[in-house]
């Protein structure tokens, strides 16, 4: 079991809040902080957790395009399609080298 991180859980408040706000670039960096959050404290259910809500918000962008002003920058869902495919890889890659959810020394290669 993974044990509660503050700063993880406060990534993803930070992202649903600007996603439901159609915040896009501010919801997709908050999530991906989170994916290096638990990258950092080795936690794999949180990497999955990443990766399926950052793969539930891509399909929304893909059913859902937002409409925007052409001076403002979208966040394409092929983003959101790809941070989770990272996270996928990094709980991939922790899960061979660590045999457990949450060894307390801090990856190197990050």
């Amino acid at each position: 079991m993974t044990p509660p991180d503050d700063t993880y859980t406060q990534l993803l408040a930070i992202n649903r809040q600007a996603f439901d706000e159609a915040d896009y670039e501010t919801a997709y960096h908050a999530i991906a902080a989170a994916l290096h959050r638990a990258h950092w404290i080795h936690a794999l259910a949180l990497l999955a957790a990443v990766q399926d809500r950052a793969a539930a918000q891509s399909r929304h962008l893909a059913a859902h395009p937002p409409v925007q002003p052409p001076t403002v920058r979208r966040t394409p869902h092929s983003l959101y399609t790809a941070l989770a495919a990272i996270a996928a890889g990094r709980a991939t890659l922790l899960a061979s080298r660590h045999p457990t959810d949450h060894p307390t020394d801090h990856p190197t290669d990050t």
